[in-house]
């Protein structure tokens, strides 16, 4: 899903990226085909998922490079890559498919190995709705339930990270503010203990 932005140009979602190459390197359609300089070799290539894997998932680069990619950004940030003494690597982004469930049982998933890419922030935001749900007393028997809730609060919101703001229609400079108040704006904690009041004060 390509979406046109007036300030970005056009902008897509990283697991859009495979049907964006196919459009920019066909031999139909207006001008001529494009060519993708990936900076690294690949071993391996898989027509029929439209897979490429690469030799590096962290290609070296330069300063120079890394300063260029970043030179319309605001001085305040650009003087922090300045400070850059050392090896620079291009990092390659992967879009994982949602799993099915967090938890079995008595196990859960938190963090990255539930919500790849999704940075501290939402990991903790996972570390202290289990802390909330799950506080000194409570029996071995309410864990798989109470860990049940914690998917039920926590699912949602890793996963919306995942696949927004590629796959929605608003433009980025409004999207920046909608983000900026559904991430700041969140209490997980008050969240969890409102849920633990509500569904388990008798248990």
């Amino acid at each position: 899903m390509l979406i046109r932005d007036s300030q970005y140009g056009i902008l897509c979602h990283r697991s859009d990226l495979h049907e964006l190459k196919c459009l920019a390197t066909a031999k139909e359609g207006t001008g001529p085909p494009a060519t993708l300089h990936l900076k690294c070799d690949a071993i391996s290539c898989d027509p029929a998922t439209g897979t490429l894997t690469l030799k590096s998932w962290n290609a070296p680069t330069t300063k120079e490079q890394l300063l260029g990619a970043f030179s319309d950004y605001d001085v305040q940030f650009t003087s922090l890559l300045e400070l850059v003494n050392g090896p620079v690597h291009l990092w390659q982004i992967r879009a994982f498919p949602c799993l099915p469930t967090w938890t079995r049982g008595c196990a859960a998933l938190i963090g990255d190995v539930a919500h790849a890419t999704q940075g501290a922030a939402i990991s903790i935001e996972d570390a202290v709705t289990i802390a909330c749900l799950l506080p000194r007393g409570t029996t071995p028997d309410a864990v798989p339930r109470r860990l049940q809730a914690y998917q039920s609060l926590r699912k949602d919101r890793g996963e919306f990270f995942l696949t927004d703001p590629g796959e929605t229609g608003v433009s980025a400079g409004f999207l920046a503010r909608e983000m900026q108040a559904l991430i700041v704006g969140h209490d997980a904690v008050k969240v969890a203990q409102e849920y633990l009041a509500t569904h388990f004060s008798v248990e």
